[in-house]
């Protein structure tokens, strides 16, 4: 069983790998959904005609709100590490800006029989279709994944800044130093 680190030196790069590894999911999926768009057929004709959106692969758009999910969950666990204002505020704007994230992301992950997903499609975008309109839950092309890159940065910065201080008030041994205590 893995165990929680108490440790500041240990915690910061431990949640930097993290906000690398959802930086690169993120903008993943974000160019596979964008390779799906413009690679989506043209029905009709001139002026008539539109983008058949239904063929962009409606899993590149799911894993692109799993990612989203694991965004906020990060940004939750490091705003609770440090106690942080800013990174509770990130988090807070994050949630305002796709304020549909927790509810379609639980949804898919933990499918249940209920009506949710029945409405719910992927058109490049996530949306619930209501009668006469259509509401957007998820747009990785556009102000959604500015917002969540937004967070994501701030959780970056802030954690960069602590460990740069971390290194600055210990720094590491010279080269030749460290190269001979590993030779004890």
């Amino acid at each position: 069983m893995a165990r929680k680190t108490k440790d500041e030196t240990v915690a910061v790069p431990r949640f930097l790998a993290g906000c690398r590894s959802v930086r690169d999911g993120l903008n993943l999926q974000r160019e596979r959904i964008d390779h799906g768009v413009k690679a989506a057929p043209s029905i009709g004709v001139g002026s008539e005609a539109v983008k058949n959106l239904t063929y962009v692969p409606e899993a590149d758009l799911w894993y692109y709100v799993y990612e989203l999910g694991r965004l906020r969950d990060l940004t939750t666990a490091v705003a609770g590490w440090f106690r942080e204002p800013a990174l509770e505020q990130a988090k807070d704007a994050l949630d305002a800006a796709i304020p549909h994230l927790r509810e379609a992301r639980n949804r898919w992950t933990h499918v249940i029989d209920d009506e949710y997903l029945d409405m719910v499609v992927s058109l490049g975008i996530l949306v619930r279709l209501k009668p006469g309109s259509a509401e957007v839950l998820i747009d990785p092309r556009g102000y959604h994944h500015d917002s969540a890159i937004a967070c994501l940065t701030t959780v970056e910065q802030f954690l960069r800044a602590k460990l740069n201080r971390q290194i600055a008030d210990d720094p590491p041994l010279p080269l030749d130093q460290q190269i001979a205590s590993r030779r004890v």
